[in-house]
């Protein structure tokens, strides 16, 4: 029985010691050295004097120690805080500021930006992972553990329930200061077990993570893995490119959890050498939408390949999966909710929306987080108890619509509809009329503001005008965008996001202003 996020590591050393548990350039770990160094290094928190509640904030590349820390934070009773690595000062400035972290380990590059924190900081190279263990006193050859010393409840100067918070997710800053989503063990272990039942990892299963540990869909493949021991690839941002691929072969990947900027680069390569990835078994996606032309072009490359398209939010982790087999056949859904779990669309009279009838996503089960780190205010307007449940609900802020039979489609933010010419206009509806098209590779609609024009940047083989036209004959006059361009890639956000403030620095500095 797993109640702590170390217990699922531990319950996979058990069963599976030898199997690989991580594998990455510099390093290959089984379950069992897994084990053994996150033990390691929750005794050396202790030594630091780390407490139950304290905050361990760890900004680093992906790498084995950043989750050997995470789940030595979690025996501990600590806070994990994994942040990327390469946030700008201001964040990072910010995020120190608020959490209060006890230990900073950090990556050389971002030690320097930090200035003089009242933290303990940890300098960290993970380029060399066996020289790395040196400066906590510990060999880096795995030692044999003593009977019981590896678990939270064997400690018995540690006393923490499983509503303890053990995660702090900062959610992205672009509107605002970053804010920390509160994760505790329950929530965690029942979202990851939910996410489980629908994608069914296997313990063969190579899961190929290019996506940073700061990223709730990027940290979450650990636990996922853990379940039936399976491994987990760690790669990087960087690898996502030319040789991604030839990456993705040698470590025998059969899944692979994408955002459609990596899932466009996926294609491009595939398309270019002939698909050459045997052994992938399944893909999947959230965090963005998921074109239905990737889906038609991943599905022609690799037949055998399931796709689950996903969506959910970190306030909640995981909301609803479409399973693979209706892909194809409910074009556009994100699925159904995840087990254990309610969804309801509310219309605007504050009532349950009928079928097709557009309205705000209400989520409630267990996997509804605790709320947000020193936002009390924010919290109470969007996190709430149900009345007919009495379970924890989440008002996401996100517009769906529920078909006759109960499956999701996403319709955008409330920021993500606009008036255009006297209309209301939804962004997700240009875009996906964009990608459309055969030559359109991705889509982003930047909305009018009193300074700018609504600007539709798209990438592809595709001439401004002929898309123009193309868009003219399916959608009304009012809805097509102002302006087209053409770019070579859309700038992404630290998690694989479009970044939507790169992209208009972007326009201005190669000209294209509209009034």
């Amino acid at each position: 029985m797993n109640h702590y996020i170390h217990d699922l590591l531990d319950t996979a050393a058990s069963r599976y010691p030898d199997k690989a548990a991580i594998l990455s350039e510099s390093s290959s770990w089984n379950y069992i050295e897994l084990q053994q160094r996150s033990s390691h290094l929750c005794r050396w928190l202790k030594s630091q004097n780390v407490q139950v509640g304290d905050r361990i904030l760890c900004a680093m590349p992906n790498s084995s120690f950043v989750l050997a820390a995470l789940f030595a934070a979690s025996r501990l009773g600590a806070i994990f805080v994994p942040i990327h690595e390469e946030l700008k000062s201001k964040n990072l400035s910010y995020i120190v500021s608020d959490c209060e972290p006890n230990i900073i380990f950090a990556a050389p590059a971002t030690a320097e930006l930090l200035g003089s924190p009242q933290s303990t900081v940890v300098i960290l190279d993970t380029a060399d992972e066996a020289s790395l263990w040196d400066q906590f006193g510990l060999e880096y050859e795995p030692c044999e553990l003593a009977t019981g010393d590896h678990g939270l409840g064997s400690q018995s100067d540690v006393k923490v329930n499983v509503d303890q918070p053990v995660l702090f997710i900062y959610t992205s800053g672009s509107t605002g200061n970053p804010k920390a989503v509160i994760s505790t063990h329950q929530q965690v272990l029942f979202a990851a077990s939910s996410i489980q039942q629908c994608l069914q990892v296997q313990h063969e299963d190579i899961i190929g993570n290019f996506l940073p540990l700061s990223f709730d869909y990027g940290l979450y493949q650990m636990f996922l893995v853990c379940y039936e021991g399976a491994t987990l690839a760690l790669g990087h941002k960087k690898d996502i490119g030319p040789l991604w691929l030839k990456k993705l072969y040698a470590w025998g990947v059969t899944g692979l959890p994408l955002m459609p900027a990596m899932a466009d680069g996926l294609l491009k390569l595939s398309q270019r050498r002939g698909s050459q990835l045997p052994a992938l078994r399944f893909v999947t996606n959230t965090g963005a939408a998921f074109p239905s032309s990737y889906v038609d072009s991943l599905s022609n490359l690799y037949p055998a390949c399931s796709i689950f398209l996903m969506y959910g939010l970190t306030e909640c982790k995981r909301v609803a999966i479409l399973p693979a087999e209706e892909a194809r056949v409910k074009v556009g859904s994100v699925g159904k909710p995840i087990p254990g779990t309610t969804c309801k669309v509310i219309n605007k009279e504050g009532v349950e929306a009928a079928p097709f009838e557009i309205g705000e996503l209400v989520v409630s089960g267990p996997h509804v987080m605790a709320g947000y780190w020193k936002l009390a205010e924010l919290t109470a307007k969007r996190f709430s108890i149900a009345k007919e449940t009495g379970e924890r609900q989440l008002y996401t802020g996100d517009f769906f619509y529920a078909d006759e039979d109960g499956y999701l489609y996403y319709q955008g933010r409330s920021d993500d509809v606009f008036k255009q010419q006297g209309y209301r206009v939804s962004a997700i509806e240009i875009e996906e009329t964009a990608v459309s098209h055969p030559n359109v590779r991705m889509a982003i609609l930047l909305k009018p503001d009193e300074q700018y024009a609504s600007v539709l940047a798209v990438t592809g083989e595709v001439e401004e005008r002929e898309l123009l036209l193309f868009m003219a004959e399916q959608l009304e006059y009012y809805k097509l965008p102002e302006r087209i361009v053409v770019l070579d890639a859309l700038p992404t956000t630290l998690n694989g996001k479009i970044d939507k403030q790169a992209l208009r620095l972007l326009l201005e500095a190669i000209e294209i202003r509209t009034t």
